[in-house]
């Protein structure tokens, strides 16, 4: 399913981005003020997708990666370089200190031709190693700001899905809403001996479906029995995060 979401900016200004998803495809899309990043995700498991990248909010730098594909995912940061070439002269002999602090002192290493123009002039070898990369500021940005704020949405959107479905499941009276243990996704427990697993559109439309019969899942389709109401003990044992069967 596709679906657009609008990450605004605040009233005084800030960042903002449109966010696409498919999230059957575990296709993720964003332009934004931050720039423009795609990536999909051929494998996110059994939750629903926007619960897995609610998932992925805890995990910038994997994100950054994703979203940099196929771009140079570190760049030169000059002022962490600057630093560390400062504190490796400062630890040689004085002489040899002094005169090259001096050379330094000549050089913008505020970018990689600076910094390079810097390694011709020195005496020392193998100064370029003391280059400094980082991630790439903007991503960086995307992924601890932005997407941040747009997790925040998603969980929104969930929590409204779900208060839905339970309102479907008790006028229907014929199922519940139930979050495993592990947190991600969510499953939809019949009033059946069979425990059905789907996304929240799939169980909201089957708990629309007529009163005198519910959806089960047969050999690769679906079959429909009359259905079993659960006894207020097995109702308690579900509440309780325990599977009927």
């Amino acid at each position: 399913m596709l679906k657009r979401y609008e990450v605004r900016p605040a009233a005084n200004g800030g960042e903002w981005a449109t966010i696409v998803l498919d999230t059957e495809r575990g296709f993720f899309a964003a332009v934004s003020d931050r720039g423009n990043y795609a990536y999909a995700w051929s494998d996110f498991g059994d939750a629903d997708f926007r619960s897995f990248l609610i998932g992925l909010e805890d995990s910038p730098d994997y994100l950054h990666g994703k979203l940099m594909s196929g771009r140079t995912a570190k760049v030169f940061d000059g002022d962490a370089t600057r630093a560390v070439v400062e504190e490796h002269l400062r630890s040689l002999p004085a002489g040899q200190s002094e005169n090259e602090l001096a050379v330094l002192a000549d050089c913008d290493l505020s970018n990689e031709f600076g910094f390079a123009e810097w390694v011709a002039l020195s005496m020392l070898d193998d100064v370029h190693d003391l280059a400094v990369r980082a991630p790439e500021p903007d991503c960086l940005a995307f992924c601890t700001g932005i997407f941040t704020r747009f997790v925040a949405m998603l969980r929104e959107e969930l929590r409204a899905e779900a208060e839905q479905i339970a309102a479907a499941a008790k006028e229907a009276d014929w199922g519940v809403w139930a979050t495993p243990a592990n947190g991600r996704g969510g499953s939809w427990v019949t009033y059946l001996d069979q425990r059905w697993t789907g996304t929240l559109p799939e169980a909201e439309a089957r708990a629309r479906q007529a009163r005198a019969v519910t959806p089960i899942r047969g050999d690769g389709s679906w079959t429909y029995e009359p259905r079993r109401i659960l006894t207020d003990a097995e109702k308690h044992e579900l509440a309780a995060g325990v599977e009927i069967r």
